[in-house]
């Protein structure tokens, strides 16, 4: 096993760790290892592409949605950023067109009947809900000798595009953390005995973190005695204290930004409920959601069909329909029977212990790694930047 990465050279598998500039190279060295690409809709992840086209391996699939990242890689590049920063001149424009003209290409591969109207379109609006209905995985399902997700509902929905790829389902192994009695957590983090909601991760929108403003406004309104916690770094494009201010429960509304994994765990334990509500998903299987399961937590999902591997015995739901009546009353009916509360606490943790464990997670991985060492490599025709 050989680990490659494009930050620091460093493991923590006690394997060799190489640059990324070194796979090529070594994957010229015979007999050659089965690649196995974790990939991520994150441009941290951009530097893997070449090589999961060039050379088929064994694709996991943290998100099925790639195409922000993708976007971004294209729409951020030095050709395109030379070009903002001189409009009048036309050898930098032509340069930034070429460089889009291959993410046009891309869409169109991946989207044969309608990808230019895409390419298009999300180059002029910069992504938006659109990209989320395109995820951009496609080609590199297609390359690949297999592909891995984390959930049954991932799973099926790449078959539906990829029907002849090979798919299959690992589990995200978790370690369960040491319980620490909500009081404890409390006294720790100075906090009081009022009920607390609390959501983990970047405060974004696709959090429907404004929908629980929402509901919180609602909460005070009935006299409910509730703190909203948002645990986790913000973005330049959301701004969840001006909106708690525009409804009147700033002072009920509490940012950590981001914190350390002690008081993760902290934060985790105080809480009476956390929200783990986003909408619409990328497709991935949460680890911060089930790292709160972990914790022994009681946790609102929103109810779609990327959420379904969950059972109702682990987690609550909460529908998509309606503004924040529903969210409240759901929200509300939670807090109104801790005997539920407690219920789910207890079959959350179990649940993780049984289902996401790192043996069972290693399990899965062994039994896929041996299947796809005996798959032959497939052959797809590529954009020409991309072969």
């Amino acid at each position: 096993m050989e680990a490659y990465t494009n930050g620091p050279i460093a493991s923590p598998l006690s394997v060799p760790c190489y640059a990324w500039q070194e796979f090529d190279k070594r994957q010229s060295i015979e007999p050659k290892a089965l690649p196995l690409y974790q990939m991520g809709n994150s441009l941290h992840h951009d530097f893997i592409y070449p090589f999961a086209f060039r050379h088929p391996g064994v694709l996991v699939l943290h998100d099925l949605v790639l195409h922000h990242s993708r976007l971004a890689m294209y729409m951020k590049s030095s050709e395109v950023a030379d070009y903002r920063a001189d409009m009048g001149d036309r050898a930098k424009r032509d340069r930034a067109l070429a460089k889009l003209s291959q993410y046009t290409a891309e869409i169109e591969a991946a989207y044969p009947s309608h990808g230019s109207a895409v390419a298009e379109i999300a180059i002029r609006m910069g992504g938006g809900r659109l990209l989320y209905q395109y995820p951009l995985h496609e080609l590199l399902v297609k390359s690949n000798k297999m592909t891995l997700v984390h959930s049954r509902a991932a799973g099926d929905e790449i078959l539906e595009s990829c029907p002849e790829s090979t798919v299959r389902v690992v589990r995200m192994g978790m370690e369960l953390p040491e319980i620490i009695p909500r009081q404890k957590a409390r006294q720790q983090l100075g906090l009081g005995t009022e009920t607390i909601l609390a959501s983990f991760g970047w405060v974004t929108p696709e959090k429907r973190i404004s929908m629980a403003l929402r509901s919180l406004k609602r909460l005070l309104d009935e006299d409910v005695d509730a703190l909203y916690i948002l645990v986790g770094g913000t973005v330049s494009h959301y701004d969840p204290r001006e909106e708690a201010k525009r409804l009147g429960v700033a002072e009920r509304v509490q940012l950590t930004g981001r914190v350390s994994e002690t008081d993760f765990w902290l934060y985790a334990s105080a809480a009476d409920l956390c929200l783990n509500l986003r909408y619409p998903s990328a497709g991935e299987t949460s680890a911060t959601l089930l790292r709160l399961l972990a914790a022994g937590r009681a946790v609102m999902v929103t109810d779609q069909v990327r959420e379904l591997d969950l059972p109702d015995t682990v987690v609550a739901r909460t529908s998509l329909d309606g503004d924040e009546d529903g969210l409240f009353c759901d929200v509300m009916d939670l807090l109104r029977s801790p005997d539920r509360r407690q219920r789910l606490e207890e079959k959350a943790r179990d649940y993780v212990r049984t289902e996401h464990s790192p043996d069972a997670m290693f399990e899965d991985y062994a039994r896929c790694l041996e299947e796809a060492q005996r798959l032959p490599s497939p052959s797809i025709e590529l954009p020409r930047h991309l072969s």
